[in-house]
C-alpha cells in the first residue's frame, strides 16, 4: 500500500494498514475450510467494520491505495464499489479496487457465507472471468479467491462444479456464458443483479478435457505450499491445502474418474491423498484448544528417537530386526 499525500512519517499508517488487510485475509484463511457460523464470524465483524473506516480515512485524507505489485483477488460488494470496475479479478490488473472496497467485499462475502448464500455472488465472479478471460482464468480466480480468504472449500466446490457442468453442456465458454446470462445484459455496472439461468444444463460426467486444469491447480497450491516465505505462512496454506485437494479430488472423480487418467497423474493423485491427510492433521492441531503446537525441538527429539531404535547397532543389526 501507498500512501501519496501525506509527509514521509505517516507512511507508518500504510504499514498498519497492510497489516489489517493481511490480518483480515488469515481470519478468512482460517475459516476457509468449512462452513462459517454468525457465532465465529461476529467477534471480528466488529473489527472489520473498523479496518474498513480505517481505510475510508486513509483514503480520503492520505491517497491509500494498493500498490501494483499487489495482486490480490477479489469479487464486487454492495456498498463500496464503484460502477466502473470489475465485479471480479486482481487488484493492479483489473481495474484499481481500493482497499475500503477490498475489505468491504472480504466482510460482505463472510457474512454472506453464515446464511449459505455466497455462492452466487462467487459464481457471478467466476461467471464474470469466464466472459473476459476463459474457464481456465475463472477457475484459476476460484482457487486464487479461496487461498486468499475470499470464499470456502464448499462454495468453492459448488462454484467449480456448476462452471463445469455448464462448459460439458455448452459448445464454447462464449455459449455457456450466453446461457448463463439468458439474455440478461452483460455490462459491468448491472452485473450484481444477475440471475443465472441453470435449467440448460444437462446431466454429464464427459468432463475429461477440463480435469487437467483441477490438476494444474492443485500442483500449483502445492508448490506454494513449499515455497512458503516463513513459518505461519506455511502453516496456514497447509491447512488449507486440505480443502484445495479435497476440492480437487471430488471433481475430478465428479467429471473424469480416476481411472481415465494417465498414469503420471495416478501416481500423483494417490500421493496427494497422503498429503491431504497430513494437511487435514494441522487443522486438527489448529482447531483443538490446549492442544501442544509442533515445534522443531519436538521434531528433532522425535526423530532422534526413531534413530536410536532403528540404527543398526555394532553387530550391524537395529532394534526392531532383533525384536522380531
Amino acid at each position: 500500500m501507498n500512501l501519496e499525500y501525506l509527509p514521509q512519517p505517516s507512511l507508518a499508517l500504510a504499514r498498519i494498514g497492510e497489516h489489517f488487510l493481511k490480518d483480515m485475509q488469515y481470519f478468512g484463511r482460517l475459516r476457509s475450510m468449512g462452513p462459517l457460523s454468525l457465532e465465529k464470524l461476529t467477534p471480528y465483524g466488529h473489527k472489520s467494520v473498523f479496518i474498513v473506516d480505517f481505510f475510508t480515512l486513509l483514503q480520503t485524507q492520505g491517497g491509500l491505495r494498493l500498490s501494483r505489485d499487489e495482486d490480490i483477488p477479489f469479487y464486487y460488494n454492495l456498498k463500496d464499489w464503484a460502477s466502473v470496475t470489475a465485479p471480479a479479478g486482481y487488484c493492479g490488473r483489473d481495474g484499481e479496487v481500493t482497499p475500503s472496497a477490498l475489505a468491504m467485499s472480504l466482510f460482505e462475502g463472510w457474512d454472506l457465507r453464515t446464511t449459505g448464500s455466497f455462492h452466487a455472488r462467487l459464481f457471478k465472479a467466476a461467471l464474470w472471468r469466464v466472459k473476459e478471460h476463459g474457464l481456465r482464468s475463472a477457475l484459476g480466480l476460484m482457487f486464487d479467491l479461496y487461498q486468499a480468504g475470499f470464499s470456502g472449500r464448499p462454495e468453492l466446490y459448488e462454484v467449480a462444479e456448476l462452471l463445469l457442468s455448464g462448459r460439458c453442456s455448452a459448445s464454447s465458454d462464449d455459449d455457456m456464458v450466453r446461457r448463463f446470462l439468458n439474455g440478461f445484459p452483460p455490462d459491468v455496472a448491472r452485473w450484481h443483479a444477475l440471475i443465472p439461468s441453470t435449467d440448460w444444463i444437462r446431466p454429464t460426467r464427459d468432463g475429461d478435457e477440463w480435469v487437467s486444469l483441477l490438476l494444474e491447480q492443485a500442483a500449483t497450491a502445492i508448490q506454494r505450499v513449499r515455497e512458503s516465505p516463513d513459518f505461519d505462512e506455511w502453516w496456514v496454506r497447509q491447512m488449507q491445502l486440505h480443502g484445495l485437494l479435497l476440492t480437487v479430488s471430488m471433481l475430478v472423480k465428479r467429471f473424469g474418474g480416476t481411472g481415465r487418467l494417465s498414469l503420471p497423474w495416478k501416481t500423483r493423485l494417490a500421493q496427494w491423498e497422503e498429503i491431504e491427510a497430513d494437511a487435514f492433521s494441522f487443522i486438527g492441531l489448529a482447531m483443538t484448544p490446549g492442544l501442544p503446537l509442533p515445534t522443531w525441538e519436538m521434531r528433532a527429539n522425535s526423530i532422534q528417537g526413531l534413530a536410536k531404535t532403528y540404527r543398526p547397532d555394532e553387530t550391524g543389526n537395529g532394534v526392531s530386526s532383533r525384536s522380531a
